[in-house]
């Protein structure tokens, strides 16, 4: 292993060797304070948005100091993928084979589960009533350049406004296949492209950074829709309210 990693460690990577159950832990720890880190600043963007605050603002300020580290502190849909659900979820069950409770890590997750709600509530300002209603979906993976839809908040999303009675017409650059396969439901279509999706909607969630979204500008949206929900922050919030679109983010 040591030679496995060699091309790192000669650019002055430390190797670190370790018993086994402390690699585990190693890994374990590692995303569950990710994880806090994301849970933590979605709490605290949703506190941003009571006070009249913008949460960009306050991790710029935030950031400048050294102990808080860099990264992992956008506000979001909450969390998914392939591992810090599921690292979470084994570090509580460790725990509580040894009789301890993790109490940091089950708010970790509650926060979680309330974030992924955050959309629709958020939508439902504007649409009190979405029986009927056709709602655009932009991304379906979990984050941008995978198809990855594993826990993926954007599969959550579109489950609660089909129990909603809304229809949901979503595309992805990437995971349409693997949402297909979650998402066999009468009242999903998967569209070709971004503005098949968006045509004839009454509104538009953005769920997925995906690059080629944040290029889109507030005009061709206004084409179709007015209402917008950007659970990624992506867009120039000002930029689309002068276009006269309801524009909703996180934390801002």
């Amino acid at each position: 292993m040591r030679d496995v990693y060699k091309p790192i460690t000669k650019k002055g990577y430390p190797l670190v060797v370790t018993d086994i159950k402390s690699a585990e832990m190693i890994k374990y720890v590692s995303n569950a304070f990710l994880a806090t880190k994301l849970s933590f600043i979605n709490e605290i963007a949703n506190l941003c948005e009571k006070v009249g605050v913008d949460i960009k603002e306050v991790i710029k300020g935030v950031e400048l100091d050294e102990r808080m580290g860099k990264g992992y502190f956008n506000p979001g849909p909450g969390f998914g993928g392939s591992c810090l659900p599921k690292d979470i979820d084994g570090l509580i069950h460790i725990a509580l084979d040894y009789g301890i409770k993790l109490k940091v890590l089950d708010a970790v997750r509650d926060v979680n589960e309330f974030q992924r709600k955050i959309a629709v509530l958020k939508l439902k300002n504007y649409l009190p009533e979405l029986f009927g209603k056709k709602i655009a979906v932009w991304g379906l993976a979990f984050k941008a350049n995978t198809d990855d839809v594993r826990e993926s908040p954007a599969i959550e999303v579109i489950k609660k406004l089909l129990e909603e009675g809304a229809k949901v017409k979503c595309y992805d650059p990437l995971a349409m296949e693997n949402a297909k396969k979650v998402l066999n439901y009468q009242n999903v279509e998967f569209c070709k492209d971004k503005m098949d999706a968006l045509s004839k909607s009454d509104a538009l969630i953005l769920m997925t950074e995906w690059e080629e979204f944040k290029k889109v500008k507030p005009k061709e949206i206004k084409k179709y829709t007015k209402i917008v929900i950007d659970t990624r922050n992506i867009w120039d919030k000002e930029k689309f309210k002068k276009e006269g679109l309801i524009y909703e983010g996180i934390g801002r």
